[in-house]
């Protein structure tokens, strides 16, 4: 028994709707540097749910920001890119104790509306400490898990 022309033109239409809806929410990030080691290495490869309904922040979660978004101090890069850091403190929340003491952050003691701060996982990492506060637009998406990378290649699995 074979199928119809039209189902098995039907099936293709629904597996690649399917498939472009799927880009659209999610996507792979690549880590290139060290500034989230140990939490992610070089090489590792990262789930990204894109921002929107599904992606909501938290603290304590890692996202992915728009490197043309961020003013990073000394640097003549201009090209497109992403960052992966820590989100450490949500609109509301009091400055965290890296922060506080930052001539940036002194008279603050709460994060504003629509702003937050992240971290990167290494202590040299470049982050909220030297660029200030993020705006949400900024914020790419959420890394929701590691795919493959550096660790499943020296180690066989994650």
């Amino acid at each position: 028994m074979t199928a119809s022309p039209f189902v098995v033109c039907l099936v293709a239409f629904v597996i690649l709707g399917s498939a472009l809806c799927i880009r659209r929410l999610v996507t792979l990030v690549e880590v290139n540097g060290s500034s989230m080691s140990p939490d992610f290495e070089h090489g590792d490869r990262l789930l990204v749910v894109r921002r929107g309904a599904f992606a909501r922040l938290r603290r304590g979660r890692a996202v992915v920001i728009d490197r043309t978004a961020v003013n990073i101090p000394g640097e003549t890069h201009t090209g497109r890119g992403l960052f992966v850091k820590r989100l450490v403190a949500l609109p509301g929340d009091r400055i965290p104790a890296p922060f506080a003491a930052l001539p940036a952050f002194r008279a603050a003691r709460r994060v504003p509306h629509a702003r937050y701060l992240v971290l990167g996982a290494h202590p040299a990492s470049a982050d909220s400490k030297q660029w200030g506060y993020v705006r949400a637009d900024d914020m790419c998406g959420v890394v929701i898990g590691r795919i493959g990378g550096s660790r499943s290649r020296s180690r066989g699995s994650d």
